[in-house]
């Protein structure tokens, strides 16, 4: 085959373009996963309020097997080309979220992840009431 061809037929640029397609696909799932574990206590739904009750420790012992690092975000960061996903150096997917909302005014990736975690276990605790006590 001619220079710049993987495969048979799609040219490098197109995979390239697939794969920044399918990391913005990777991110926007990831985005509503963290969205849904914040706010998951307030849908009037029943079934939601289960998901929490699962998702969240599901995440909680993920992150806690693999160094702390989410597999979403090393996906996403392999699909951009990042040489550094699926270590530390990767970077964080909140931490990401943060700096592009506050710029020079976000917090550090240790307070963003802190107070992650702690909307978290909030939201998976009025899961809980919601469940079993209210």
């Amino acid at each position: 085959m001619g220079e710049g061809v993987t495969g048979d037929f799609l040219p490098e640029v197109e995979v390239k373009a697939v794969n920044l397609f399918l990391a913005d696909v990777v991110k926007w799932f990831h985005f509503s996963i963290a969205f849904y574990t914040l706010v998951g206590w307030a849908l009037p739904w029943e079934e939601a309020w289960w998901v929490m009750l699962f998702l969240v420790p599901a995440m909680k012992i993920h992150w806690m097997t693999n160094n702390n690092i989410c597999f979403l975000t090393t996906l996403e960061q392999r699909l951009r080309g990042n040489p550094h996903a699926g270590t530390a150096e990767q970077g964080g997917f909140l931490h990401r979220i943060a700096v592009f909302l506050l710029r020079e005014r976000a917090p550090s990736k240790e307070v963003v992840n802190t107070s992650a975690e702690i909307g978290m276990y909030v939201s998976w605790l009025v899961s809980v009431l919601r469940l079993f006590v209210l």
